[in-house]
């Protein structure tokens, strides 16, 4: 029996390498714990994910010994912003998690508690690292997720998730709490992407034309316009749909097809006397040019 060698293995086993703080093992636990003793307290907690901006590019440029030395004090900096009973962890590359806990039976309280707590670390890891010269300044994106007990592990890791990728779109600096009304939204994003791919594959969009016209109100011409009627919802906006299929690739399939139409319907209007000097405008995403 050798205590020393028990101590090595937890440690090993519970805490990271290069930081010391607690791992992605440890911070479950005491995140269960947490969200235990919230639900018996009714004291509301806070979880974070803290994502410092272009780490990737310190390790590349600076290389990987100053990026660790990084890591390190910025893990430091972390745990001066907050008190003694909180929780910091390093969940692995250039992301911390915090747990506090006893933010009170408020909501809204608790939300200001928290958001003060992480606008503290925000603050600190916004100060220049004097580890190379010249300094290094980074910052951090921060997702902030509330809890009162009832939550799991994986809820919170999940719905903190979700705010940091709201915090990271809007901004570098930026931080960010989860809602349920943002849960909300992006499910509804996700299932109209679903469909959409659907509709992409077995082209159930449709064109329509609109007449162009000159100064005296001839017809010279029509304008494509792309509409999406939905088995469900019926119309849906091109101003909902396209930044969906731009953002997830779609647009390319989508845009040759729309193209592709456009060409067979100024080939009919061509074959007619009639509409044979007609012109058409199609729209083309800026994507489509770079793909």
């Amino acid at each position: 029996h050798n205590p020393d060698a028990e101590a090595e293995v937890h440690r090993l086993a519970y805490y990271d390498q290069l930081t010391g703080f607690p791992n992605r093992d440890l911070l479950r636990d005491r995140l269960n714990q947490a969200i235990a003793l919230s639900q018996t307290s009714g004291s509301r907690g806070a979880f974070f994910i803290v994502n410092l901006n272009d780490f990737s590019t310190i390790n590349s440029t600076r290389g990987y010994t100053v990026g660790d030395r990084l890591l390190v004090e910025a893990g430091m900096r972390i745990r001066r912003s907050l008190r003694d009973s909180d929780t910091v962890a390093r969940l692995g590359g250039d992301e911390f998690a915090v747990v506090i806990e006893g933010l009170g039976d408020d909501d809204e309280s608790a939300a200001t508690k928290a958001q003060a707590m992480a606008a503290s670390i925000s603050e600190a890891l916004h100060e220049p690292f004097e580890l190379a010269t010249p300094a290094i300044t980074i910052g951090a994106c921060i997702g902030v997720s509330l809890f009162r007990g009832g939550e799991s592990v994986e809820q919170l890791l999940g719905n903190c998730d979700i705010a940091l990728h709201k915090a990271k779109a809007s901004g570098r600096g930026a931080l960010r709490f989860f809602d349920p009304e943002m849960q909300a939204a992006l499910d509804q994003r996700s299932s109209l992407e679903q469909d959409l791919r659907i509709a992409v594959k077995n082209k159930t969009l449709s064109l329509h034309y609109q007449a162009q016209t000159d100064n005296s109100g001839t017809v010279i011409g029509a304008e494509v316009l792309l509409r999406w009627n939905h088995p469900v919802r019926g119309l849906v906006s091109p101003l909902e749909f396209i930044p969906i299929a731009e953002e997830t690739g779609l647009i390319e399939e989508l845009g040759y097809w729309v193209i592709e139409k456009a060409c067979h319907q100024i080939l009919q209007w061509s074959a007619e006397p009639a509409t044979s000097g007609l012109r058409l405008a199609v729209n083309v995403s800026a994507h489509q040019f770079r793909l």
